[in-house]
């Protein structure tokens, strides 16, 4: 294995020895001179490996810009220690020719110094002066060793520039991960967001000002393939955007704009959420005044609570949190407070003789509890220890902690049901009573129901203060027309003999039609029914207090289907014609008939 390698090394050294005597350097310089530098780069080595030549000082000043020229073909960012590797070798070299070259190199080879022959101003004579060239090298030494500062300085910005920008988008996906969601990122932790957000722009700005800082310093460098410009990119979507890497080697570096978006998030937080908070932590603490007044104080607040809304708070709101838990909070608590003043209102309900009346208050009761239970179920259907979070202040400072909100919940819960149930059967019951008419043993219904041979009563008409129907009795059929008092109590109840044209298998073919005067007391009442092609009727006029004043039984040609009572006391019967054409039959005030 050894003597392979020693018999290589042998082969090499000799082509190398072999390759110095053929290479002759009036014609290498020939490539040299032409900056054919591929060519000529593996015969200059040669030359250069040539002990007779070490004191060369035009193939060192070759060299060297050879040098040179490899290393700007080296790409800046990917290659930057091998350019400056170069670079360390062309000025090695350079600063070679400056010790070797001499006013004998110059004259003896002048042809290789071409490019500093000049007129000397003083004598006239064109010529090449040592100090002109080593002047020239002693300016492309600083040059390398400026484009060096510039190549470090370059390589400093650019990782700088990353770095920045990655820390920003380090702590962006942070945030994320801490917020997953938008409602979460401006609901939470106020304090701690914007000390982040701080945190991104400043990276994101630093990123920036790096990036124009490594422009200008490529445009120092000269010659080399870049020419960037930054994209921004907006966070439209903070569950999607914001986190995908950026390529700063290509020529449009797509970033995403994290200065634009912690900018509108700040102001959303500052402008909108902080304000918010502390207006939900009033609204909560007027509540808790009013709650004390009704609950410890029993003073109805029912005046004050319908001045107060939470539209406007959910309305700021939606844009961030649809289902505020809050707000949920609050628009049962409002309810509450209504239905507690709606108590305190109407205690003394149950003092009334008007059934109407306690059932109205109860049914109000009852609408205020099923509103409490709807509510309290919308609060429930909301994930309650997960949404406290994003209003922890408000929690905790009015609940203590969110465990104590979602007892207060489940307490009110179970208050909800058990007051809708309470009031449901008061109002079931107190509904019961107000569809039944008592007078003296009998109890008329206040309700239209299939008629029956069973039942003594059939009602044909049901308003709020009169009922009128058939009466049932031995097989006989009158008519009764009731005036309805406040405790569901008959005030005056008037029987009519209905003629014997009226009869009890007929009784679904009977109807009913009556009318009033405006105050209520003068009343009439038409019985009537079919009868071959007409219809037979009864006529009845009664008085509210006084009762029945006459009867008078008619016969109709078509089936009425109106009564009106007009102020000169004439009541007039409406039908209408096959024709379409209204027919009128009018009784006096005695019920004569008038022509």
């Amino acid at each position: 294995m050894k003597k392979s390698i020693y018999l290589s090394l042998f082969l090499l050294c000799t082509f190398f020895e072999t390759q110095a005597q053929k290479v002759k350097y009036d014609d290498l310089y020939a490539l040299l001179s032409t900056k054919r530098y591929e060519e000529a780069e593996p015969f200059l080595r040669t030359f250069l490996a040539d002990d007779k030549n070490s004191d060369h000082a035009n193939a060192h000043f070759q060299m060297a810009m050879l040098y040179e020229y490899i290393s700007a073909q080296k790409d800046v960012l990917t290659e930057t220690e091998g350019r400056l590797n170069l670079l360390d070798s062309a000025l090695l070299f350079y600063q070679k020719t400056l010790s070797f070259l001499d006013d004998k190199e110059v004259r003896k080879h002048d042809d290789y110094y071409q490019a500093y022959e000049r007129r000397d101003v003083r004598t006239g004579k064109i010529g090449i002066k040592l100090a002109d060239v080593q002047y020239d090298i002693e300016k492309k030494i600083e040059a390398v060793k400026e484009r060096k500062e510039h190549i470090n300085t370059l390589l400093q910005y650019y990782k700088t520039m990353e770095r920045h920008y990655l820390n920003a988008q380090k702590v962006y996906s942070r945030l994320r991960n801490e917020y997953p969601e938008t409602k979460s990122l401006l609901l939470q932790q106020h304090d701690s967001v914007l000390v982040s957000l701080k945190e991104i722009k400043k990276s994101f700005d630093e990123s920036v000002k790096y990036f124009d800082l490594y422009k200008i310093t490529l445009g120092k460098i000269g010659g080399v393939q870049y020419d960037q410009s930054l994209v921004r990119v907006p966070i439209d979507d903070y569950k999607k955007d914001g986190t995908s890497a950026a390529d700063f080697k290509e020529e449009n570096i797509k970033v995403w704009d994290y200065t634009q978006w912690t900018a509108d998030v700040s102001k959303v937080i500052k402008d909108e959420v902080i304000p918010l908070k502390a207006e939900i932590m009033s609204f909560s603490e007027r509540l808790a005044a009013l709650n004390k007044k009704v609950t410890v104080d029993s003073v109805s607040v029912s005046d004050l609570v319908i001045t107060i809304s939470t539209e406007s708070l959910q309305n700021r709101l939606n844009s961030i949190d649809k289902k505020a838990l809050p707000v949920a909070v609050f628009n049962y608590q409002l309810t509450e407070l209504r239905y507690y003043s709606q108590l305190l209102d109407t205690r003394a309900y149950r003092d009334s003789l008007n059934v109407a009346y306690q059932l109205k208050v109860v049914e109000q009761r009852k609408d205020l509890t099923d509103s409490l239970a709807v509510l309290i179920s919308s609060i429930n259907d909301l994930n309650i220890e997960e949404e406290a979070v994003n209003y922890y202040d408000w929690a905790v400072k009015t609940y203590e902690s969110v465990s104590v909100l979602i007892d207060y919940v489940a307490a009110r819960a179970v208050f909800a049901k058990l007051e809708y149930e309470k009031q449901s059967r008061l109002y079931d019951s107190l509904l019961s009573r107000s569809k039944w008419l008592i007078s003296a043993n009998d109890s008329i219904p206040l309700f239209l129901w299939e008629d029956s041979l069973q039942h003594a009563y059939h009602p044909r008409v049901v308003a709020e203060n009169v009922t009128a129907g058939l009466h049932l009795k031995k097989d006989r059929l009158a008519g009764y027309y009731a005036f309805i008092g406040q405790e569901m109590q008959a005030d005056n109840k008037v029987v009519i003999d209905l003629s014997e044209a009226f009869k009890t298998d007929s009784l679904k073919t009977i109807k009913v039609l009556n009318v009033a005067d405006e105050s209520g007391q003068v009343n009439f009442v038409l019985f009537y029914q079919p009868e071959g092609d007409a219809y037979i009727g009864q006529v009845s006029k009664m008085y509210k207090v006084d009762g029945l004043s006459w009867t008078k039984s008619i016969r109709l040609e078509v089936e009425p289907h109106q009564l009106l009572y007009s102020n000169s006391g004439n009541l007039e019967i409406l039908s209408q014609s096959e024709d379409g054409s209204e027919l009128i039959t009018t009784l006096d005030k005695k019920g004569s008939e008038v022509e």
